[in-house]
């Protein structure tokens, strides 16, 4: 039994020795671009490669890396449990549920969930909910109350020289000399005639161009933010939706807690099968993470796709280790140390490669 028991220890320590003589890690990637991107020929490269690669020169000893690589997160975080890689990076989220059973290095990003929405293009569809809104509706109100009012001004001071003495009729005779007054069209040649009567003319005219003014600027400005008009203006807009998002991954989670179940979300393999599904209308918006969103829609056409300022749910990207990994505390030493600096350290020079900031 002895004999067995240190024929073991022997083999484990020459195991040992031969990865420490190799000085090769093995990393578990996954599809995250831009932070790991994978082409048809298989090449590796993204901001998560080239930090893995940098961190591990910088260990003592130095080491190499080889990349083992994984389809998605489920069997990214698999690999690690089952010895497949020596540790694991994508743009994988610490949470609680991952920690129990795997470890985690710092966070190196800080990112948030975002809202990928299409920008509404029908220009019928954008002027039908224009002039059937409540600001719209509101304004021609607005416009009627000024005509209204000044409109019985005139009449009440003119009324025994130029408008009907009957009330309902000489009323509207007095919104019609206000509209055409304000206009500069003209009514019937008909000028006040009484002192009253006159200063109202001028108060109207004034009135009527600063009305004309901020009429047009009005209708501008709303018919502008009417074409920048989004069906999600913000996560409290979600519950009316059905959004697309990438299955098995913390996104679906976050949504769940947040009350918004499979009525509302519709899974999906990757981002590119979400983004299909947002273009031909299947959803109404993709829920991610903000830089691979970013990523997702660099090569769309400008003002066609919108990502949403208002984020929500933080999520802190790190690098995952099996249980009780030694190489846990030396790549937090190599990820802070790259970290300090500034904009002039090694971790900010590959930021502003990969995402230009």
């Amino acid at each position: 039994m002895k004999q067995i028991t240190v024929a073991i220890l022997l083999l484990l320590c020459s195991t040992c020795a031969f990865a420490d003589e190799s000085g090769v890690l093995v990393v578990g990637v996954k599809p995250a671009p831009p932070f790991v991107e994978i082409d048809a020929q298989g090449r590796i490269e993204g901001f998560s490669v080239d930090l893995i690669a940098g961190l591990a020169g910088h260990l003592d000893p130095p080491r190499r890396v080889r990349f083992h690589t994984d389809p998605d997160i489920p069997s990214h975080l698999a690999s690690l449990r089952e010895g497949k890689a020596d540790l694991g990076i994508a743009a994988t989220t610490i949470t609680a549920d991952r920690e129990q059973w795997l470890e985690t290095s710092v966070p190196f990003y800080k990112a948030d969930l975002a809202i990928l929405v299409a920008v509404q293009e029908s220009r019928m569809s954008i002027m039908m909910d224009f002039f059937t809104s409540k600001d719209f509706c509101l304004f021609l109100f607005s416009i009627f109350c000024f005509v209204f009012l000044t409109g019985n001004l005139i009449w009440f001071a003119e009324r025994e020289d130029n408008f009907s003495k009957n009330y309902i009729r000489g009323v509207i005779q007095g919104m019609l000399w206000v509209v055409v007054t304000v206009t500069t069209v003209g009514y019937k040649d008909l000028y006040p005639k009484s002192a009253v009567g006159r200063l109202l003319a001028v108060l109207v005219m004034v009135l009527g161009i600063a009305l004309f003014a901020i009429s047009v600027a009005y209708l501008t400005s709303t018919l502008t933010v009417q074409q920048l008009r989004y069906a999600i203006a913000g996560p409290e807009d979600l519950y009316k939706h059905t959004v697309a998002v990438v299955e098995k991954t913390n996104t679906v989670t976050v949504l769940k807690r947040m009350g918004l179940g499979w009525k509302h979300q519709k899974p999906v393999k990757d981002l590119n099968q979400a983004l299909e599904m947002l273009k031909s209308g299947q959803v109404q918006a993709v829920i991610h993470d903000r830089p691979m969103l970013q990523y997702l829609i660099r090569n769309e056409e400008r003002g066609k796709f919108v990502i949403l300022d208002q984020g929500f749910a933080p999520v802190y990207y790190g690098i995952f280790f099996p249980e009780n990994s030694p190489l846990r505390k030396p790549f937090n030493l190599a990820l802070l140390r790259a970290m300090e600096g500034g904009q002039d350290s090694y971790y900010y020079k590959l930021r502003r490669k990969w995402f230009g900031r």
